[in-house]
Parts: structure tokens; C-alpha cells; sequence
């Protein structure tokens, strides 16, 4: 069968939008086109394999925003912990130059690098420690031996 210009034209309109297929074809091959299309389309398979696809599609949509909202609260609780971990260090900071200053005025001595591995139950126990009449070593061995 040759095809016409025409018939051409016509069948290429056929697959450019939807809904031209509805519309009353002059061209006996864009006649047959449309025929073919519709038994296609009410095939058992084919209306088989679009329900699966749309199943498909549905599930990939409820995984995707599953995945959306666990990662927003993640981020949301990363920030909260992120935000409590920090303020924990700076106050951990902020106690270690205060007992650093404090030891230095008391003791008069320099090498306070065994403060730093000090955690931040024992800077709370230096400060009460410090008030105690006791020579360096045995402050330090008390300090360090704190839990």
C-alpha cells in the first residue's frame, strides 16, 4: 500500500495529540491507524499493564514521600541533637578556661595540658575542690581520680 502525502500528514496528526484519534479520519490508513489503536487499547493485557503501571507509579509516589518525610524529621532531629551537643561543649569550654585561670592564680603553675582530658563532671568537682587547702599534686590526683 503507498502511503499519500496526505495519509502522512493524517497519521502523523494522529500521534501528535491524544485526543485527534476521536475525531472523524479521511484517510483510510489513518482509519485502519485508528482501529488497530482502539482494539489495542481495549486488550485484557494492555488494560492489565496500565493497572500495574499506575500501581506502580502509586507506590514509587507513597515510597517517595515516605523518603521526604523521614529525611525532614532526621534533619530535624540532627539539628536538636547538633544544637544540645554544642551548647554542652561550650559550656564544657567555657569551664575548662575558668578552671585553667583559677588553678593558674592558686597554684601558680603553667602546664595545665591534664585539665583538658578532664570530663565535665570532674571541672565541676575542681571548682569545689579548689576552695580546699591541699598542695597541687594531691589537688590533681584528686580531681583526676573523680567519676
Amino acid at each position: 500500500m503507498e502511503l499519500a502525502r496526505s495519509d502522512f500528514y493524517q497519521l502523523m496528526r494522529l500521534f501528535e495529540q491524544e485526543d485527534n484519534h476521536k475525531e472523524e479520519q479521511t484517510s483510510e490508513v489513518a482509519k485502519e491507524a485508528v482501529e488497530l489503536y482502539d482494539r489495542f487499547i481495549s486488550l485484557e493485557e494492555y488494560i492489565y499493564y496500565k493497572a500495574i503501571q499506575r500501581d506502580r507509579l502509586w507506590a514509587e509516589s507513597k515510597i517517595g514521600e515516605g523518603t521526604r518525610k523521614g529525611f525532614e524529621q532526621g534533619l530535624e532531629k540532627g539539628l536538636e541533637q547538633g544544637i544540645e551537643k554544642g551548647i554542652e561543649q561550650g559550656k564544657r569550654e567555657e569551664n575548662l578556661k575558668r578552671a585553667c585561670q583559677l588553678v593558674k592564680k592558686k597554684y601558680r603553675v603553667d602546664n595545665l595540658e591534664w585539665l583538658k582530658t578532664c570530663s565535665s563532671q570532674q571541672l565541676d568537682y575542681l571548682f569545689d575542690m579548689i576552695i580546699n587547702d591541699i598542695d597541687y599534686i594531691r589537688f590533681q590526683e584528686k580531681v583526676l581520680k573523680h567519676k
